[in-house]
């Protein structure tokens, strides 16, 4: 192109701001690329029902609760489906919060929770799918 005077005299200093200007975009993108996928974490969504069901026999309720009661159930602890509570119906500690699948959004009390021992897969009674299938599938 065309060559004028004054481009000489400040062309190293122009090359400079080019060079700076052309790193800071490259490391916005990575820092972009790595953060892109990481989820915050005051946007995880908190449940608003929370679904019971006692695993007696002779009982068998279920029932179902806000977000605003779920902590009476423990004691004003935080909700947790590893431990029975006492049934709204029958009294005794043998209700357990349930879990929702991923795949169908049905309420379920995992079969590992009532047998006891480390998983070794958790099935879905209602679709038969397995939701450490599909937490695999997130990482």
């Amino acid at each position: 192109m065309w060559k004028f005077a004054s481009d000489d005299e400040s062309a190293p200093g122009r090359r400079r701001a080019v060079m700076v200007g052309i790193i800071a975009v490259c490391l916005s993108v990575v820092v972009w690329r790595l953060w892109a996928g990481r989820t915050d974490l005051t946007q995880v969504q908190v449940p608003q029902e929370y679904y019971f069901t006692c695993v007696e026999a002779d009982c068998a309720h279920a029932w179902q609760t806000d977000l605003a009661n779920v902590s009476s159930f423990f004691g004003g602890g935080q909700p947790s489906s590893l431990y029975p509570i006492h049934c709204t119906k029958c009294e005794r500690r043998s209700a357990f919060m349930n879990q929702r699948c991923p795949w169908c959004d049905k309420p379920y009390i995992p079969k590992h929770r009532l047998e006891g021992g480390m998983p070794s897969e958790d099935i879905c009674p209602h679709c038969g799918k397995d939701t450490f299938a599909w937490s695999a599938e997130l990482d």
